[in-house]
C-alpha cells in the first residue's frame, strides 16, 4: 500500500490522511528520478528521498492544501537535499593541496591554510572559539550549546553569526569568502 515506503511506529495516520499518505508515497520514483540528478550516487538519492517522505508523513497532518501536496513535498525534499550537501561540504577532503601550504591546529590534525588560522585570531575570542570548535574539531552544536549553558538555536546562531564575521575578514584579508576556498588556496602564506 505505501510503494515501499517505510513509516516509524509513531507515525499514525488518520482515515482521511491515508488518501494523502498514499499519493505521497506514489511520487517517490518521481522524486527518486529528481535527486539523483542533484547527487553523486542513487543510493544517496534514495535516502534524501526517504528522508523526505518521513519528514512528510510526519508533517502531513499541517498540509492546509492537499491540491498542493506535490509542491509541499518537493519543498521538503530540496531542504533535506541541501541540508545533506551541505552536511557533507563540511568534510572536504583537501589531498589535493601540497603540504608545505598546510599546517596543523594545535587543537585538531585538520590541514588547515595557515591564513585561516590569523583570521580566526583577528575574530572576537569567542567567536573564534565557537568556529574552532564547530567547524575545525567538528563538535556537534548540540554538544557545544550545552558547554555554553544556550540552546541548541541560541548557538546555532552565535555559529552562524560567527561564520559571517570570518567570511567578512576573509575577505578582506585574501579575497576569499569560505573555508573551502581557503582548503585550495594558493596565498602566499
Amino acid at each position: 500500500m505505501w510503494a515501499g515506503l517505510c513509516l516509524p511506529p509513531r507515525v499514525q495516520l488518520s482515515r482521511h490522511l491515508a488518501p494523502l499518505a498514499t499519493a505521497l508515497a506514489a511520487l517517490r520514483a518521481e522524486a527518486v528520478s529528481w535527486a539523483v540528478k542533484r547527487t553523486p550516487s542513487l543510493e544517496m538519492a534514495e535516502e534524501i528521498v526517504q528522508q523526505s517522505l518521513l519528514r512528510a508523513m510526519a508533517y502531513l497532518p499541517q498540509l492546509r492544501n492537499p491540491q498542493r501536496l506535490r509542491p509541499w513535498f518537493y519543498q521538503i525534499l530540496r531542504h533535506v537535499l541541501a541540508d545533506e550537501l551541505q552536511r557533507q561540504q563540511r568534510w572536504v577532503v583537501v589531498d589535493e593541496v601540497a603540504p608545505d601550504r598546510l599546517i596543523t591546529d594545535t587543537q585538531d590534525d585538520t590541514p588547515t591554510c595557515a591564513r585561516i588560522l590569523r583570521v580566526l585570531e583577528q575574530l572576537p575570542v569567542e567567536a573564534a572559539a565557537l568556529l574552532r570548535a564547530a567547524d575545525l574539531q567538528a563538535q556537534p552544536v548540540k554538544i557545544l550549546a550545552e558547554r555554553l549553558g544556550l540552546t541548541p538555536n541560541a548557538t546555532s546562531v552565535r555559529l552562524y553569526r560567527a561564520r559571517q564575521a570570518l567570511r567578512r575578514q576573509l575577505a578582506v584579508t585574501c579575497g576569499s569568502t569560505s573555508y573551502q576556498a581557503c582548503q585550495n588556496c594558493d596565498c602566499p602564506e
